[in-house]
């Protein structure tokens, strides 16, 4: 049945839009239609926007001291980031390659808190020397014995040597690959345009302008604190662009191994397949019914290949990790996950509220699961579960069919408020009726590390000044600033975040339509969310069969309180009253819930018994995976970065 639906439902939602008059998919291409044209390497290609003036191979800017610097400091927060990886439950049987590849985004969380500690109590200059230095003394600290015995095998195991080469291999390729594939991605050279205000104020801190103390950011400072070291190696350096490049192109492929990983510890049955078949559709799957078209859904682009910022894609892939990590763990992981957690705090905002989310529902699952009465389980599972599940599901697609039918739009933000908590109930009742009785949590254990780790959390939000500089009317940097003299200078902003003060809900008032274009009409948001809405609900189907192997019931909670996300995320995009800047910014609460719906797909179909679910639902998803690449500029765009990277090196 689930690939049958998925068959039908495609069909006839690309009935739906190819029958429309009123829509064109080539509109909503334009909105970041060129992001996936073939453009010439070297500038950015927006309207109003600079080009780059920090390209770090001219002028004699690019230094083989930072490249040899930046391999260094990046190998040394990777080993780093392995602490975490390695007590992620499952990790032990992912490929060597993507265990490597994986810990380079978790090492970037754990870094930030010390090193804009670092930063604010030592100039700048000082601060960097003394992070290079120390990166590699703590990596090696941490992992002596593991070097140790590595080395012994490589002399003395001619097979160990030849599995370690041939991974080694691997990992250089897919990083020259992303490499690559990041020097012009799409519509900027090198780095996302946001980025522009970091080179801007690197070029203002070696002229003096914010005094012997690095700059502080009011928001989203991450990749900011965590180039620093690279950035700021002399007050004669100019090849400030390169650190921030080479962190995305590294996260790019720690996000794919992490994709990988996370799905392979939590697939049933064809674990490599299933998370590979995962890990290409995060990265490069069009949302687009059609699948020869690329539309962008979420600010700062999609798919995932298009999106460079390390902070954005382990914020995506965060939630995850926690709930694979939950349980006994080492004091060495227990004060890496502490500073991971302040390093969360230096992010966008959505990627902590989505660990706090999947921690709550973990721990509501463990106090409720099999307490219900035996009745209510009866009813649950045969009716309440599937129907709730089924109403959030199809909340989007009522909520947009009646958009432009009704007079007063705003009840519609009520509708899908409604449709979250659905699901929220849904994924409730199936906790209580799940077979089994968790025991009751040991309030007196667990308080002290919830209490821990949300103090942590606060601490981080200080230190990075992400949202709460002006707390207290600015006391608190004030008071940092007696202790770290870097707190003294004043903060400064990317003015990302201008328009919040126009929050309301429920506001319906169309602005947010000329940015997400979903909401223009019925086919538009068959056009940008059928799909994905058409595999959550084979999705269902497919988790809510009966298996024998495995308790399905956390998955399919956990798919719940997905939904209810995506679902809410809609009514605060559009129903918020933003202009479109805000809803730019807003979109990131959707990206989180898109691409784990994308992920539950492959679980639930290519993980499927039966080969037909199998078969249909990995077809589906590799031809939105596929297409788009054959039909887009890729490949060409890869060739021609490919050969300028070669000209620039010669």
């Amino acid at each position: 049945m689930p690939g049958a639906v998925l068959v039908a439902g495609l069909a006839a939602a690309l009935v739906v839009v190819a029958t429309s008059s009123n829509v064109s998919v080539d509109v909503l291409g334009q909105i970041h239609g060129e992001s996936t044209m073939l453009h010439e390497v070297g500038g950015t290609y927006v309207p109003g926007w600079t080009s780059p003036e920090w390209n770090p191979f001219v002028d004699g800017r690019f230094r083989i001291l930072t490249l040899l610097v930046t391999i260094v400091y990046f190998t040394s927060v990777t080993a780093i980031g392995a602490t975490l990886v390695t007590a992620i439950r499952g990790a032990d049987r992912w490929p060597w390659a993507v265990r490597v590849l994986a810990g380079f985004l978790p090492g970037f969380l754990i870094v930030l808190a010390p090193l804009q500690i670092l930063f604010a109590g030592v100039p700048y200059l000082t601060a960097a020397w003394i992070a290079i230095v120390t990166m590699p003394a703590v990596a090696i600290a941490l992992h002596r014995h593991a070097l140790a015995a590595g080395v012994t095998s490589l002399r003395s195991d001619p097979d160990y040597r030849n599995r370690w080469l041939k991974a080694a291999a691997i990992v250089v390729g897919v990083l020259v690959l992303c490499g690559v594939h990041r020097l012009q991605a799409g519509r900027y050279f090198m780095v996302p345009d946001s980025l522009s205000a970091f080179l801007e104020a690197a070029r203002q801190q070696l002229s003096g302008v914010f005094g012997s103390h690095l700059a502080q950011w009011d928001q989203q400072s991450d990749e900011w604190i965590f180039s620093a070291p690279l950035m700021f190696t002399s007050s004669a350096s100019q090849d400030y662009l390169f650190p921030l490049y080479a962190a995305e192109f590294v996260g790019l492929a720690s996000f794919g191994a992490l994709v990988f990983g996370i799905v392979h510890s939590v697939a049933v049955r064809r674990p490599r397949l299933t998370a590979t078949v995962a890990m290409a559709a995060v990265l490069a799957s069009t949302p687009s019914i059609y699948p020869w078209y690329e539309i962008s859904l979420i600010g700062g682009q999609n798919p995932m290949m298009w999106l460079g910022h390390p902070g954005r894609m382990i914020g995506i892939v965060a939630p995850w990790i926690a709930l694979l990590m939950l349980g006994r763990v080492s004091t060495r992981v227990t004060i890496a996950i502490l500073l991971a957690t302040a390093g969360m705090a230096f992010m966008t905002i959505s990627g902590t509220a989505y660990v706090f989310v999947a921690l709550l529902g973990a721990g509501v699952w463990h106090l409720l699961r099999g307490r219900g009465p035996a009745r209510v389980r009866t009813v649950a599972r045969a009716v309440l579960i599937p129907g709730l599940g089924l109403a959030a599901i199809a909340t989007p697609t009522f909520v947009y069919w009646h958009l432009h039918r009704v007079d007063a739009p705003n009840s519609l933000g009520w509708v899908l408020v409604l449709g979250s908590a659905a699901a929220l109930v849904a994924a409730l009742l199936v906790a209580l009726s799940a077979p089994g009785t968790s025991p009751r949590p040991r309030l007196a254990r667990l308080t002290p590390r919830v209490a821990i780790w949300l103090t942590t959390l606060g601490i981080g939000f200080l230190l990075s000044n992400n949202l709460v500089s002006k707390l207290a009317d600015g006391q608190v940097r004030a008071t940092l600033a007696s202790v770290l003299p870097g707190y003294g200078i004043p903060v400064e902003s990317r003015g990302i975040a201008s328009g919040t003060s126009t929050i309301a809900f429920p506001t319906f008032t169309g602005t947010e339509c000329q940015f997400t274009g979903h909401c223009q009409s019925f086919p538009y948001f068959l056009v940008a969310y059928g799909l994905l809405t058409i595999l959550a609900l084979a999705t269902w189907l497919a988790l809510a069969q009966r298996e024998t192997a495995v308790d399905q019931n956390p998955r399919r909670a956990a798919f719940l309180v997905t939904v209810s996300a995506l679902v809410a995320s809609f009514a605060l995009v559009d129903w918020t009253g933003a202009d479109q800047l805000t809803a730019w910014v807003l979109t990131r609460f959707t990206e989180i819930p898109y691409y784990a719906l994308l992920g539950f797909a492959a679980l639930a179909l290519v993980g499927s018994r039966s080969r037909v679910t199998a078969w249909a639902g990995g077809g589906v998803i590799a031809a939105w995976t596929v297409v788009p690449l054959a039909a887009s500029h890729v490949i060409p765009q890869l060739a021609r970065n490919a050969s300028y990277l070669i000209q620039a090196v010669h």
